[in-house]
């Protein structure tokens, strides 16, 4: 069957062919996917779709249980009912930018997904989008957690509401999957660091002596008692003048020689243990 701008099984007599079909490249220009498409293809491991799919149409994915991989175009702009309904296969799978909503069932019974890709753009997920997704951990989400606890809900989204959220970083350099996006973002909200300006983190960067000391001192700091150092590398006004004090009044350094902190160092995987032992492991 030739396909021009549908893909409709309903309206084609050849379906029983397709159930035994393991993989679909459909070719570009057609645009929508229609109802029931592929719906029952349990063979059905690999889609393909075009940039050129605008709509996917209610079921058009319905039980194809070895699907395990399938790319959403950037033009489609909801999930309808049940299009990817029990898809048992499917571990993990990325709604695009532009998709406003997720409509019922749109991925229930998936109880392989451990992981989700959310877009900020999502304003309504429907009755039981993610009914008996009995396995689904991580939702990465490209808002923040205000603009989350915005989306409309509807009842039956109990996996969804129990994974665990990955709000989009505040710095560019920070992917949301990233095993320190949390970390990085709960750091910045506590203002132990802002990054190394305004939009970017250096994840990659080194951490100096200086950097380490400072970030216990902003995240345990609950009240500062200036203390006499000695270290003639740190003066006062330094960035990390306070945060040294604080280190040395509360024993966790007594820096690299009496006269010296280093300061620009790179703060050595063993100093920072070091650092972290005084510091809790004596209380």
């Amino acid at each position: 069957g030739e396909m021009t701008d549908y893909y409709d099984i309903d309206k084609r007599p050849w379906h029983s062919k397709q159930l035994s079909i393991k993989t679909v490249e459909i070719k570009e220009g057609v645009t929508y996917v229609g109802l029931r498409a592929f719906k029952d293809c349990e063979n059905l491991q690999t889609v393909v779709l075009p940039k050129s799919v605008k709509e996917i149409s209610l079921f058009a994915f319905f039980s194809c249980r070895s699907l395990k991989s399938v790319n959403i175009p950037a033009g489609v702009t909801a999930l309808h009912w049940g299009v990817f309904a029990a898809c048992s296969s499917l571990t993990s799978i990325t709604i695009p930018e532009g998709v406003t909503t997720l409509e019922g069932h749109a991925l229930s019974g998936c109880n392989s997904l451990t992981s989700v890709t959310i877009p900020a753009t999502v304003t309504t997920i429907g009755k039981n989008a993610f009914d008996d997704d009995d396995n689904l951990k991580d939702v990465y989400y490209g808002g923040d957690q205000k603009a989350w606890n915005a989306i409309k809900m509807d009842e039956g989204n109990v996996n969804l509401r129990s994974a665990k959220i990955h709000y989009k970083s505040s710095f560019t350099d920070v992917p949301s999957d990233s095993p320190f996006a949390d970390a990085i973002e709960w750091a910045r909200e506590k203002g132990i660091t802002g990054g190394i300006n305004a939009t970017t983190f250096g994840i990659n960067q080194n951490c100096t002596r200086g950097q380490a000391v400072t970030f216990m001192f902003r995240a345990e700091a609950r009240s500062f008692i200036p203390r006499r150092i000695s270290f003639t590398d740190v003066k006062e006004g330094s960035f990390c003048y306070k945060a040294v004090q604080w280190a040395v009044g509360n024993g966790i350094t007594k820096g690299i020689t009496s006269t010296e902190f280093r300061p620009d160092d790179v703060c050595t995987r063993g100093q920072i243990v070091t650092f972290l032992y005084r510091y809790y492991g004596t209380r």
